[in-house]
């Protein structure tokens, strides 16, 4: 625990049980609730952060490793990168076959965005803060540029499905769950936010704030709706990722980062507190498995009767995965994706 960063940790929980919670109030979801009701917009809320905080904490963590070897030969670097990009292809295959119910099992999703971002850490890790702001500034806009260039569909059917390696292509890169441009922004943020000092840190925050509050006032005086999933009138959108959304999920990716960053260390080693952080340490492990007891209940057909029974459902479920991981802990730490993804990249150090 001593070369871990516990707030980090703490954010990776956070986003996980997050993303745990997206997918299980889509799943067991009572008939009658809309975007507006006000428990579908608490889910869209979390849903809209987790991805860009879980994204982000990722491109943490690759300057990081990058930082620490920064005297590695570039050979040992290039297979520490390829080992991360071809485990994380995997890694969303078999995700893809485990949720049929919901992907196509070639469906890119946010596992191979991160891959493709492990493709780029290399690079991004040589670039300086300010050329990293600004590489972030231009993904931030670039929703824009691209709504000129395609025509993007931004209804379920049209981000999972592909006919043909172009069209996979695309769903990949731009108009897919997680495309390449403008997600790459999150893990942007992750590598400026390793670099930054408090007080450049702050100015960001103001500044990702004050765009926002403007998003909402727009919102509120155009009669425009806020926030939705998929939807080109409104003013956050998911499917495709608007920017307004980037910079929104952004100011409250930072205000998370900078507000437990103040935390002091010792504040984090309570055992309750240190339990926590533990989901954070096999959030891929997690991610992996939360999909199969949900692709159960969908094909068994469970609805809820009521609200009540949805969300006592849609919470006992996402906080299970709390004991569970002391669970894991305690008594099979060393069985877990993390743990052979750590294996494998160690393998390809040379010895000394």
């Amino acid at each position: 625990m001593s070369e871990r960063q516990p707030h980090i940790d703490m954010l990776r929980s956070v986003a996980i049980l997050f993303m745990v919670e997206v997918h299980t109030a889509a799943t067991f979801r009572p008939q009658g609730i809309s975007a507006s009701d006000p428990l579908g917009i608490l889910a869209a809320s979390i849903g809209g952060l987790a991805a860009p905080l879980f994204i982000c904490i990722s491109g943490w963590g690759a300057k990081r490793a990058m930082s620490r070897r920064i005297d590695a030969q570039s050979g040992e670097l290039l297979r520490w990168v390829a080992v991360r990009f071809v485990f994380l292809l995997i890694a969303q295959l078999l995700v893809n076959l485990i949720a049929l119910n919901i992907f196509n099992w070639y469906t890119p999703g946010v596992l191979s965005l991160l891959a493709l971002c492990a493709l780029l850490a290399l690079p991004l890790s040589r670039l300086k803060t300010n050329h990293l702001a600004t590489l972030f500034v231009l993904l931030l806009l670039s929703p824009m540029v691209l709504a000129s260039m395609w025509d993007i569909d931004g209804s379920w059917s049209a981000v999972i499905n592909a006919d043909g390696m172009i069209e996979w292509l695309s769903l990949l890169l731009v108009d897919g769950t997680y495309p390449l441009f403008p997600w790459l922004g999150f893990f942007v943020l992750g590598g400026i936010i390793h670099d930054m000092q408090s007080k450049a840190a702050s100015i960001l925050l103001i500044i990702s704030g004050c765009f926002s509050l403007f998003a909402l006032l727009f919102a509120l005086n155009t009669g425009r709706a806020w926030a939705l999933t998929s939807n080109s009138d409104a003013v956050l959108t998911f499917f495709p990722a608007s920017s307004a959304f980037m910079i929104t999920a952004s100011f409250a990716v930072l205000a998370a980062v900078l507000l437990l960053a103040r935390v002091k260390p010792q504040s984090f080693t309570t055992p309750l507190k240190q339990s926590f952080q533990r989901i954070g340490q096999i959030s891929l492990t997690i991610y992996l498995l939360h999909f199969i007891p949900l692709r159960i209940i969908d094909e068994m057909g469970l609805e809820p009767s009521n609200t009540f029974l949805a969300l006592a459902v849609v919470l006992g479920y996402t906080l299970l995965w709390w004991p569970l991981a002391s669970i894991h802990h305690r008594y099979a730490e060393k069985m877990s994706i993390e743990t052979l993804l750590r294996r494998l990249s160690a393998s390809t150090r040379r010895p000394n």
